[in-house]
């Protein structure tokens, strides 16, 4: 708003209108070429993904990674490029069996289950 200001003074010096009437209607002419300035921005903004529902759109630097929806406050990033470094990672070597929450080592079975259906047969009944 001050270059907006400053122009206008710049424009009031500029003329010698000792009636301020072109000045005036300058000034009334400058507010509707701001206010449709502003419009065309709100417009602009609206077309921007996301604006509408408080959310932005946002791209990573990845031109194969499609643009997507953010709240304004979030800072993550990619969700593309995270996936793809998680693809990247290599297991733990002791997992956790999704049954019984025991850890086990990768590759193999989970002890404490195999020891429980071990139990269960000698038994005579399932688990």
């Amino acid at each position: 708003m001050s270059d907006l200001s400053t122009a206008r003074a710049r424009v009031h010096a500029m003329l010698s209108d000792p009636d301020g009437l072109v000045t005036r209607e300058l000034d009334a002419r400058l507010d509707e070429l701001l206010a449709a300035a502003t419009a065309e921005l709100e417009s602009f903004r609206a077309l921007e993904l996301g604006d509408p529902d408080g959310r932005v759109s946002a791209a990573c630097g990845d031109p194969s990674h499609p643009t997507w929806l953010r709240a304004k406050g979030d800072g993550r990033g990619c969700p593309w490029c995270r996936i793809a470094e998680l693809e990247k990672l290599t297991p733990a070597s002791i997992q956790t069996c999704t049954e019984c929450g025991a850890g086990y080592t990768l590759g193999e079975a989970c002890s404490v289950c195999e020891y429980r259906k071990w139990i269960a047969a000698e038994k005579g009944t399932t688990q």
